[in-house]
């Protein structure tokens, strides 16, 4: 899942399960979830920073712009493929810290 606003998000449809997405939905009004289905299963991996969406090299070209346009966001790609073969991506390689 990524979190792109405040109240809206992006789902990958095999990242959880139906009841899971509905209580989603439930919870954030079914306008501001937008589930995806897509192979490339590392897309939402990803990092906001301002304008930008920053993730992995996307495997699906068409993936790009339907990020762009749904986040209003320019994407970024970078190469994390040696990251991925221990089963993380972009966001894996953030550290959050809350004062």
């Amino acid at each position: 899942m990524l979190e792109y606003d405040d109240a809206k998000c992006i789902v990958h449809k095999r990242s959880m399960t139906p009841t899971s997405i509905k209580r989603i939905e439930a919870f954030l009004g079914k306008e501001n979830v937008t589930v995806i289905d897509t192979p490339d299963s590392f897309c939402l991996n990803a990092v906001i920073d301002g304008a930008h969406l920053i993730t992995h090299t996307l495997s699906d070209p068409s993936l790009k712009g339907k990020l762009e346009s749904l986040t209003n966001r320019k994407v970024k790609e970078v190469d994390t493929s040696e990251f991925e073969n221990s089963g993380g991506s972009v966001r894996c390689m953030t550290l959050d810290i809350h004062m």
